[in-house]
């Protein structure tokens, strides 16, 4: 096959039958069959095309051509929601970020503005800059920080950004510190949020507390203004059940 495939199939190896077989497959060199990085799913690529499928039942979780992507940047499993988020360019239009089920190959959603700027537009060689770091952002792949059932946090070179994992809506959006040089954050990481309860020291003892106490004080005591508060001086007014 002069180092090409014709097509792919997949063979029982208990049986020898062939299982699946797929047509687009064919063309491709073998070097450009390779396994999806932290999955058991397998990818074919040439230009501009990428299917991303399953090898033991042939399923295609991800082609390239339904949404017009040219170029695919960010290919990442998302074990605990059995998705896969995909990050790429196109010919034309803006750059697209797109969720799949990883067991049916459906699309649940597909987000166009992850890369829009969020900071007023600079003018002269700053907004030159912005430009820049725009484009260079849409080709560098996304760092997921974190991908829960409701939330997707991934940081770009412009900041983090954190999508709804439901409808890939973005929640927010904050720029990070930059060097003076105008080099981005290149170590990002998220931490649990802290519970900040601050005990007051009087709250140490519970129940009634005894205080001795000087004139106009708001306990029912006797003592006058300037008088002593000694335990052996103190008055309490009584009253008895009626």
């Amino acid at each position: 096959m002069d180092g090409q495939t014709e097509g792919g199939a997949a063979v029982d190896i208990e049986t020898g039958q062939i299982t699946w077989e797929k047509a687009e497959l064919g063309g491709l060199s073998v070097d450009s069959v390779r396994m999806v990085e932290g999955s058991l799913l397998m990818e074919a690529a040439r230009p501009n095309l990428l299917l991303i499928f399953d090898p033991v039942t042939g399923a295609v979780v991800f082609d390239s051509r339904r949404l017009g992507i040219a170029q695919v940047v960010t290919r990442r499993v998302l074990p605990q929601s059995g998705t896969l988020l995909v990050h790429g360019r196109r010919a034309q239009g803006p750059p697209v970020v797109a969720l799949y089920d990883l067991v049916t190959g459906e699309q649940r959603w597909a987000n166009e503005t992850l890369f829009e700027q969020t900071e007023p537009k600079k003018k002269g060689l700053g907004g030159l800059m912005q430009n820049l770091v725009r484009v260079a952002s849409e080709a560098t792949a996304l760092e997921v920080l974190q991908a829960g059932p409701d939330m997707i946090v991934v940081n770009t070179l412009t900041g983090l950004r954190a999508m709804d994992a439901r409808t890939g809506a973005v929640r927010w959006s904050t720029s990070l510190p930059t060097a003076r040089a105008g080099n981005p954050a290149r170590h990002v990481r998220l931490y649990p949020s802290l519970d900040k309860t601050i005990a007051s020291p009087t709250a140490r003892r519970s129940g009634p507390r005894r205080r001795w106490c000087r004139g106009g004080c708001t306990t029912s005591c006797n003592i006058p203004a300037g008088s002593s508060s000694s335990p052996n001086r103190r008055r309490r007014t009584r009253r008895r059940a009626t």
